[in-house]
């Protein structure tokens, strides 16, 4: 529900920078106990960023430049452009990126996302403003190229230190969704799907095993798209969620990881955006997600397979890039690896059997 990030998140965000820039509150004690105004105003206009970014990606055209303006009784704001919107957001986090001081304070305690650490949140920054201008590669590829070659000399994510993730606890009010879903109210229709698990076991991936649990019979069969919901009972014998990353109670979630933004970058160098190697970016992107679930080991025997070897013309090396980003978004962003799909088209994904639509939806 893109509501809750108007009236929770974002909301929760204006304020912060509006405490930190008031006259009357951002010196006071329950202020600069925080961190330090700049920072603080700097971590919200991030985060702040963030969240547009997927609602309009999800929605296209939104209020943005009138939003939140219900104190100055607009509760009718206009819509602004996604073009307009993305320009902003680039502008906004730029300006953000300048604003933090790494020689200044952000209390570790009250920062949950990187524990106080202000280079974490600028490589977080530049991280976002790469995922925005590599969406541009088909609208408007030389101003994407501009903003791209910005944010990647900015520096964004490369090590798994960095990424951005949400610590969840054991205790009922903050508690892993999938916990809660799958453990708490026994739904059954919270299983991985047929799609990536095939994809998974043709390529011989050894992400597999962290990813799901084989059924009774030792096999990772999971559910199909689109069936009715009462059909869920036929998959009871499906593969399940592997505990250890997804369904414990206090199992952490990683929402940005360094693989999906050094494969990003690895198509930035695909398309001549920026001076770098892309079978380097490429490699130290899968190694990256491998990483995540301990089986970096694996790489070499999972870098010989046909389908994953960096070789190729050039759109079908961004077509590999693609499939490993959507590969290694599994349970992490589903917005972007969404938005990738669009725009890359790939993996080919149909609606399953009883779905009474003709394509998976754009929008």
């Amino acid at each position: 529900d893109t509501r809750s990030y108007y009236y929770k998140n974002i909301q929760n965000l204006e304020e912060i920078i509006q405490l930190n820039t008031n006259d009357e509150t951002k010196s006071e004690g329950y202020v600069v106990q925080l961190g330090s105004n700049n920072n603080q105003i700097a971590m919200a206009r991030t985060l702040r960023a963030y969240y547009y970014m997927h609602i309009t990606d999800i929605l296209g055209m939104i209020p943005y430049s009138e939003a939140l303006k219900g104190k100055e009784n607009n509760f009718t704001p206009k819509y602004d452009t996604q073009e307009y919107i993305y320009t902003d957001l680039n502008k906004e986090l730029t300006e953000a990126f300048s604003q933090f001081e790494t020689d200044g304070a952000l209390d570790k305690t009250y920062d949950i996302l990187y524990n106080g650490n202000v280079e974490n949140w600028k490589k977080l920054n530049a991280s976002l403003r790469m995922m925005m201008a590599i969406k541009m590669s088909d609208v408007n590829p030389e101003e994407g190229k501009q903003r791209f070659v910005q944010a990647y000399t900015d520096g964004g994510m490369t090590d798994n230190s960095e990424a951005l993730v949400y610590k969840f606890v054991n205790e009922e009010m903050n508690q892993n969704p999938l916990y809660e879903n799958i453990m708490v109210n026994g739904r059954k229709d919270f299983a991985p799907s047929e799609t990536i698990l095939k994809y998974l076991r043709d390529y011989n991936d050894p992400r597999l095993e962290a990813y799901a649990e084989p059924n009774s019979l030792g096999n990772y069969d999971g559910v199909p798209f689109g069936i009715n919901k009462g059909d869920i009972s036929n998959y009871s014998d499906c593969a399940t969620f592997d505990p250890r990353y997804f369904e414990a109670q206090n199992t952490p979630i990683t929402i940005i990881s360094p693989s999906h933004i050094l494969l990003i970058e690895a198509e930035a160098a695909v398309r001549g955006w920026i001076t770098a190697d892309a079978e380097t970016l490429y490699k130290d992107g899968i190694r990256a997600s491998l990483a995540q679930y301990g089986v970096e080991g694996e790489f070499d025997a999972y870098y010989s397979v046909a389908e994953v070897t960096f070789t190729g013309t050039d759109e079908e090396k961004i077509a590999k890039i693609g499939m490993q980003r959507w590969l290694a978004n599994f349970m992490q962003d589903g917005v972007e690896a969404w938005s990738d799909w669009r725009r890359l088209n790939v993996p080919d994904i149909k609606p399953g059997p009883s779905a009474s639509i003709s394509h998976i939806p754009y929008r």
